[in-house]
């Protein structure tokens, strides 16, 4: 019972420090040239660039990285 609800009560609080940290990535703006940038377009290019990723010849060595150097460290 108190490893069920440690375990619910730390997956709440990586997502919520997750979406905090995503939503303030987008949001923030750096210099002059970036506050034209909406955070639409932000998010279309971070999604374009994740799928240009994933489809990409390197789809070997992107899950070799994540295996040996993420995983495994």
């Amino acid at each position: 019972m108190f490893y069920s609800i440690s375990l619910y009560t730390a997956l709440a609080i990586f997502a919520l420090g997750l979406i905090y940290r995503i939503a303030t990535w987008f949001s923030l703006k750096t210099t002059a040239d970036s506050k034209a940038i909406s955070r639409a377009k932000r998010l279309s290019a971070a999604l374009k660039g994740i799928t240009l990723t994933l489809l990409s010849p390197k789809i070997g060595t992107l899950i070799k990285v994540l295996l040996l150097d993420i995983i495994l460290q």
